[in-house]
């Protein structure tokens, strides 16, 4: 396990690595079950939203095949 790799990943990250918008994520969270699901840290409607890396990346990779 590389410790220098972040445990989680901002859905701005997210969206870079699939090449979509961030509404397109947001309808993506909201349509396809199977889609991991992010955290929001902190109470606030403009709270950073974070995936966790090894849930997303395990879905990235065997959705992209």
């Amino acid at each position: 396990m590389d410790l220098s790799l972040p445990l989680r990943i901002r859905a701005k990250e997210v969206c870079r690595l699939l090449n979509i918008s961030r509404t397109s994520l947001n309808r993506k969270m909201k349509t396809d079950p199977h889609f991991p699901r992010g955290v929001k840290v902190g109470s606030l409607k403009q709270s950073p939203l974070y995936f966790d890396r090894e849930t997303f990346l395990n879905w990235y990779n065997n959705t992209h095949k």
